[in-house]
């Protein structure tokens, strides 16, 4: 078998470059290939991507306990057919990539997915913007406005606290 990595997208890691020549499907894998890339997602990443992943953290039902990590954690309760969390998205992953410097997590949930999670965190309406240190709820929701410094101003204020 040829062991030609000729066809790896630009940015696919040369480990799997080779795992996908091996296949013999050079064109159909490095087609679907280049898309994950393009993702940034996680199954690039492990392969050592040099995809830079930015914006919010996703988290679901099963990692929604990393805000209980000591940090302070900003979360968007969300969902997807929401005209409002559609137009807050843009500022939210700009917000992300802004704090991310101060240690301070910008993440998402889709609530139409974790239902009983945004249910039992008291979620009756889209988007809920919701604060955490070391994963215990600061305050109630934020009601502010919703730009990338008003948000960043509050959740700067939230992590320099004590509590």
């Amino acid at each position: 078998g040829r062991r030609d990595t000729a066809c790896a997208p630009a940015g696919l890691p040369l480990r799997m470059a080779r795992l996908l020549a091996l296949r013999r499907s050079c064109a159909l894998a490095c087609a679907l290939m280049a898309f994950v890339v393009a993702l940034g997602s996680p199954a690039a990443l492990a392969f050592g991507s040099k995809a830079k992943a930015e914006g919010a953290v996703e988290l679901t039902d099963r990692t929604f306990s990393r805000t209980k990590d000591g940090s302070t954690w900003f979360v968007k309760m969300y969902a997807p057919w929401c005209g409002h969390c559609k137009k807050l998205a843009p500022a939210w992953d700009e917000l992300a990539n802004k704090v991310k410097p101060q240690n301070i997590n910008v993440a998402k949930v889709d609530c139409t997915a974790y239902k009983s999670l945004c249910s039992s965190l008291g979620v009756s309406g889209y988007p809920t913007l919701l604060t955490f240190k070391d994963g215990a709820p600061v305050g109630s929701k934020y009601q502010g406005n919703r730009d990338v410094d008003s948000l960043a101003a509050h959740i700067t204020s939230v992590h320099s606290a004590e509590l």
